[in-house]
């Protein structure tokens, strides 16, 4: 809780989205899985989901990946229906 008795910023799940650049589906996906604490406003089926700025940031920092810890970028190859993994683009 805050000294002044509030218990920090609200932001609804549009908001959290345009924050990390990332659609609200995946903001959503990421509520339903249990990993972000949201409260739905009101009964009605489309009642606005908020969430405090401070989970949604304690959330962020939790996935924070550091130089060791980071995995190599993987490249994996288009298959192109029809031909072999084994195929060369020019037939041979």
């Amino acid at each position: 809780m805050n000294d002044d008795g509030n218990q920090g910023e609200y932001i609804r799940v549009a908001a959290a989205a345009r924050q990390l650049a990332v659609s609200p589906d995946f903001i959503r996906g990421r509520i339903n899985a249990g990993e972000l604490p949201a409260f739905k406003l009101g009964n009605g089926r489309n009642s606005p989901l908020v969430m405090r700025q401070a989970d949604l940031d304690e959330w962020m920092a939790s996935r924070q990946v550091t130089a060791e810890g980071a995995k190599p970028a993987r490249h994996r190859r288009r298959r192109v229906p029809g031909r072999s993994p084994a195929a060369t683009s020019w037939g041979v």
